[in-house]
């Protein structure tokens, strides 16, 4: 009988260390699981707002359609009037004006704008209304049509 309660006292001790050893490992991996989810959540949340930062600081600009009409009309000029040797001199006064705006209006919307063909999404505030508003207000009156 008493090698009995001896082996019934060994046993429970046992059962003790086990439940023991199981409750300190789960707590381990509890917080190391709860760790892991607050990270992934906040990387998660900046993530969400630094996307958005981005997005809302990028705006879109056709600066090449402007050219375009720019040369289209020297063509057209040039064919009326037959003169050469001013053009270049138009065309450097013409992109100087449009740096000098692009860059006005990109300090004043604190955006970065890039050229629109270079971006494939969607979504973008598209600028060029402005730059060609702001361009015909410089003296070229040919954007208008």
């Amino acid at each position: 009988m008493a090698d009995e309660n001896i082996k019934k006292d060994n046993s429970s001790k046992k059962q003790k260390k086990t439940k023991r050893g199981i409750g300190i490992t789960f707590y381990v991996f509890a917080v190391i699981a709860s760790a892991l989810i607050v990270a992934v959540g906040i990387t998660q949340y900046r993530m969400f707002y630094f996307k958005k930062d981005i997005y809302q600081n990028i705006a879109t600009i056709n600066t090449s359609a402007l050219i375009q009409e720019f040369r289209l009309n020297s063509v057209e000029s040039l064919k009326q009037k037959k003169q050469t040797s001013s053009s270049a001199d138009k065309l450097k006064n013409y992109l100087n004006d449009m740096q000098e705006i692009v860059d006005g209006m990109s300090k004043k919307y604190g955006v970065v704008l890039l050229e629109k063909g270079a971006v494939i999404s969607k979504g973008f505030v598209d600028l060029t209304p402005e730059l060609k508003k702001r361009m015909i207000n410089r003296g070229y009156k040919f954007l208008e049509e």
